[in-house]
Parts: C-alpha cells; structure tokens; sequence
C-alpha cells in the first residue's frame, strides 16, 4: 500500500500503467495486477481525481505513445469514502488540482505472484 497527495497547484500526472513496459505485452492477456484507491477526500475534478483509459491494459503499452491522442479518459468523481478499483494494467494517473484543498487517497496494489514485487 501507499499514499498519494495532491497539493493545490500540481499538475495532472501522466497516464501510465502499473506494469513495466517488459512485461505488459506478456501480460496483456493474463491480469497481474488490481488496483483500489480509498477516496480520503472527495474526489472532484478540481481537486486532481484520478484518471483512467478504459480498456487501454489491452494497447500493450505501459504508457500513451507519443502523438496519440486519447478520446476515453474518465475522471472518478466520487464521495469521500469511496473506492475505485482497476485492472493495473489501465492508464491512470491523478488529475491537476486547481482547488485549494489537498486531496489524499490510499492506494492498494494487489499483484499476483512473488514475482511482482512493489515498485
């Protein structure tokens, strides 16, 4: 498990996948990884809400390619207490936070197999 804090005034984090660019292609088919976030805060789109690509953890790339645009990038806007969960696989990354709040979250990175070791 980790955490994740965004500060008023940071900027939107990359969409990116969990896995290393090595494995996802040999992973594309086979889940290796689950995610959830604990909303500790609501999520708003001010406050820098997570993002995510649905179906992107079957593009075969730990990252968007240069020059690609994504057109389905949906923001999770919820209550505080809330939890997302999401193939780790998905591009992801917290939104820019425009309030002047901080926003905290909670994440839980579920791997399968000794050999997906925490980042």
């Amino acid at each position: 498990m980790n955490a994740r804090i965004v500060r008023p005034g940071d900027p939107e984090q990359g969409l990116h996948a969990d896995i290393p660019q090595p494995l996802i292609k040999k992973t594309a088919e086979f889940p290796v990884m689950m995610n959830a976030v604990w909303m500790l805060d609501e999520f708003t789109t001010d406050i820098g809400a997570t993002r995510i690509v649905p179906g992107s953890h079957k593009s075969g790339y730990a990252k968007t390619p240069t020059g690609v645009e994504i057109k389905n990038i949906q923001t999770a806007v919820a209550r505080l207490g809330r939890v997302l969960i999401f193939h780790g696989q998905c591009w992801h990354g917290g939104g820019a936070n425009t309030s002047h709040r901080i926003r905290h979250a909670l994440f839980g990175h579920y791997r399968n197999g000794s050999w997906m070791r925490f980042q």
